[in-house]
């Protein structure tokens, strides 16, 4: 996933939800030059309540004004794009699976329903 913060205002969000008890940071085992974000059970809580929300918003600001046929081309793309980045990470050998990523997802966004 690409994020367009520096490295030290990433960190600072990290800080904050870390603060929240919604993430916990841990290095990574395998190399130290990583650290590893993992969504606490309260922070994946906090996902699933805010979940309607977004959905509304989603389909009020991005997909209520689609037609039918750009609705069919936006799964089409959608469903190519359907890595989670979030579960894996890049080395030398190209992408391996981290150990300790969240894969759950949270009820009422697969599908937007």
């Amino acid at each position: 996933m690409r994020l367009r913060l520096s490295l030290s205002r990433l960190s600072n969000v990290v800080r904050r939800l870390e603060q929240r008890g919604w993430m916990q940071r841990s290095p990574d085992p395998d190399n130290g030059h990583y650290t590893i974000v993992r969504l606490t059970d309260a922070g994946y809580d906090k996902v699933v309540s805010a979940a309607p929300t977004l959905v509304r918003a989603v389909r009020r600001f991005a997909l209520d004004g689609l037609t039918a046929t750009d609705q069919r081309a936006l799964v089409r793309v959608a469903a190519k794009l359907s890595v989670r980045p979030w579960t894996r990470r890049r080395t030398d050998e190209g992408l391996r699976t981290s150990s300790g990523a969240c894969a759950r997802s949270a009820p009422g966004i697969d599908g937007l329903s």
